[in-house]
């Protein structure tokens, strides 16, 4: 239970209020750190971070790194996806009107239809009941092309059934796919680590700054603004279709347009 709530913080709370969280964690600490080595300085004990400080900061730089790259990967990934969707359902579209009535003018609507269920779909995804309902329309949809796909053949309009049915089984692993790209984030415990090390290595540079005769205060606070902007980009890109770091809907957008009426 603990875990699925910290899970939930960690992938679902917007990413600049993580932002801010980690902003005020580490002034805290960096707070704390530097009255920590005033104290130390004032007994006559100047020591600075130390083997451990520098060995904090160069995991919080590995961490940071990492969680970067891997989240910019799952991003690009995400793109990929609709483009694939969008390819898939297109050929689907191009395959399906070469099928002769009355089949073909009831599919190529369900089509259409299926393409712009799949673009709204896109905003009930921070919503489980919506997103939940959404899939399982378009499972429906599915099956409801299978049906009519199924009906042209019956009726003896086999000179396109391999390209259709071929399309057809693309527009269903595309939609696999998509769903996988969009659930493939970065493990929470990751973040959490993440968090943790930024928060340990921002108290030992405050106890640095408290140890010595003149702080780097400005350099110190430069140094915090770096991490919290790098740790929300971090997050704005492992979260799917939430902030200001978007994946472009505009091939789904453009395949409707093409569509007609």
């Amino acid at each position: 239970m603990r875990i699925g709530v910290i899970m939930g913080l960690v992938l679902y709370i917007d990413a600049w209020i993580q932002a801010l969280a980690l902003a005020a964690l580490l002034a805290s600490a960096w707070l704390v750190g530097f009255r920590i080595g005033r104290k130390r300085r004032d007994r006559g004990d100047p020591s600075g971070m130390g083997k451990v400080g520098e060995a904090t900061l160069t995991l919080m730089a590995l961490l940071l790194g990492f969680s970067f790259a891997v989240s910019l990967q799952k991003h690009d990934a995400r793109r990929l996806s609709i483009v694939g969707d969008s390819n898939a359902i297109g050929d689907f579209y191009s395959a399906a009107y070469m099928l002769k009535e009355p089949v073909r003018t009831p599919l190529l609507a369900l089509i259409k239809q299926y393409a712009e269920h799949r673009l709204a779909l896109v905003e009930s995804n921070n919503n489980t009941e919506r997103l939940e309902a959404g899939l399982t329309e378009a499972a429906a949809m599915q099956n409801r092309m299978s049906d009519l796909v199924r009906k042209a053949l019956d009726s003896g309009d086999t000179a396109v059934a391999t390209p259709v049915v071929n399309t057809l089984n693309e527009v269903t692993s595309a939609h696999a796919t998509r769903l996988s790209a969009y659930r493939d984030v970065l493990p929470w415990s990751v973040v959490v680590l993440l968090f943790v090390a930024s928060i340990a290595a921002i108290g030992l540079l405050g106890m640095q700054s408290g140890s010595e005769p003149t702080g780097h205060r400005r350099s110190d606070a430069l140094f915090i603004f770096l991490i919290v902007a790098c740790v929300y980009v971090t997050i704005e890109l492992n979260q799917a279709n939430k902030g200001m770091i978007q994946v472009s809907q505009e091939p789904l957008q453009r395949l409707i347009q093409s569509m007609g009426t």
